[in-house]
C-alpha cells in the first residue's frame, strides 16, 4: 500500500500542478502538493477499513470510521476555529484525523491478527492484485462520477451556481446513507455463500431495502425547503428545484450500490467497472 501510495502521488501531482490554472484555480500550489502528499495516508485508512469489513468486524470498522470525523471536527475547532488558522487550520485537521484514524486502524488491527502470523504470499498477492486492478477502474470511474460534476460546474459556471449544487448533491447523498451500509454488511456475507443462495440473498435485501427508501425520497422532496433553510439559510434556497431533479437518480444509484456490492462479492470486478463507465460518461455526456 505504502508503494502504492507513492506512486499515486508521482502521478498524481503532476497533473493536480497542470490543472491548477483551470480546474483548480484560485488553490495556492502549497496546498494543492500538501493534499496530493496524503495520499498514501488516506490509502492506509482505507485499507484498515476494509480489512475489518472483510473480517466481519464491523462494530470496529464503524468505530474506525466514526473516529475520523470526531476528530476533524475537534481540530478543525481549535486549529480553524480556536487558533484562527482558516483554510490552512482546516486542511491540517484533516489530516490529522485521517493519519490518527489510520494509526488506530493499524493498532487495532494487530490486537486481532499477531504480528508473528504475518507472512508474505506471493500468489495470494498477485491474485488480490489481479482483482483490485479490475476493479480499480471501476472504483475510480465511480469516484468521478460522484464529484467531476462539482469540477465542471466551477469551471464553466459561476460560484454562487456551484453553492447552490453542492448543497442539492448534500442533500440527495442522504440517500445513500441506509444503502451504503447494507453494502458494506452485504459484501461480506455474499462472498461467503454459495453462488445459488448469493444470486437468491441480495434480491431479497433490495426488496426489503426499497420501501424505506422511497420513503425517504418523498419525505426529503416534500421537507426540501425547510430542509435548505434550516439548514445551510435562505440565500441557498435555489438549490430546491435541484435537488427535486436529482432525487429520482439518486434513488436509482442507491440501489446501484447494493448490487456493485453483490457483484464484487461474486467476483465479477469487470462487470461492475462497466456499470461504472457507463454511469461516468453518460453523466460526462450531459454534463457537457
Amino acid at each position: 500500500i505504502g508503494s502504492i501510495g507513492l506512486l499515486a502521488v508521482f502521478l498524481a501531482l503532476p497533473l493536480v500542478l497542470c490543472l491548477r490554472h483551470s480546474l483548480f484555480r484560485g488553490i495556492p500550489v502549497g496546498w494543492l502538493v500538501f493534499m496530493c502528499a496524503l495520499i498514501p495516508v488516506t490509502l492506509f485508512y482505507d485499507l484498515f477499513a476494509a480489512l475489518f469489513q472483510a473480517l466481519y468486524r464491523i462494530n470496529v470498522r464503524n468505530l474506525m470510521i466514526l473516529a475520523c470525523p470526531a476528530s476533524n471536527l475537534l481540530m478543525f475547532l481549535l486549529l480553524a476555529g480556536a487558533r484562527g488558522m482558516g483554510v490552512k487550520g482546516g486542511m491540517i485537521a484533516w489530516a490529522l484525523a485521517y493519519a490518527l484514524t489510520a494509526a488506530i486502524g493499524a493498532a487495532w488491527m494487530t490486537s486481532i491478527v499477531p504480528l508473528s502470523q504475518l507472512q508474505g504470499d506471493r500468489a495470494l498477492g498477485r491474485s488480490l492484485l489481479g482483482f483490485g486492478v479490475r476493479t480499480y477502474w471501476g472504483s475510480l470511474l465511480n469516484m468521478l462520477h460522484s464529484r467531476v460534476d462539482f469540477l465542471l460546474i466551477g469551471f464553466f459556471l459561476t460560484a454562487a451556481d456551484l453553492g447552490l449544487f453542492t448543497v442539492a448533491i448534500y442533500l440527495a447523498e442522504l440517500l445513500w446513507k441506509l444503502p451504503e451500509s447494507v453494502a458494506i454488511v452485504l459484501q461480506p456475507k455474499v462472498a461467503q455463500l454459495p453462488e445459488a443462495e448469493a444470486r437468491r440473498f441480495t434480491p431479497r435485501v433490495l426488496r426489503l431495502l426499497l420501501p424505506p427508501l422511497l420513503l425517504g425520497a418523498l419525505l426529503i422532496a416534500a421537507f426540501s425547503a425547510p430542509l435548505i433553510r434550516v439548514l445551510f439559510g435562505s440565500p441557498f434556497a435555489g438549490a430546491g428545484p435541484a435537488l427535486l431533479i436529482l432525487l429520482p437518480g439518486f434513488l436509482a444509484n442507491a440501489v446501484v450500490k447494493v448490487l456493485a456490492s453483490d457483484m464484487l462479492a461474486r467476483g465479477h470486478p469487470l462487470k461492475y467497472s462497466a456499470v461504472s463507465a457507463l454511469a461516468f460518461f453518460a453523466m460526462l455526456l450531459f454534463d457537457l
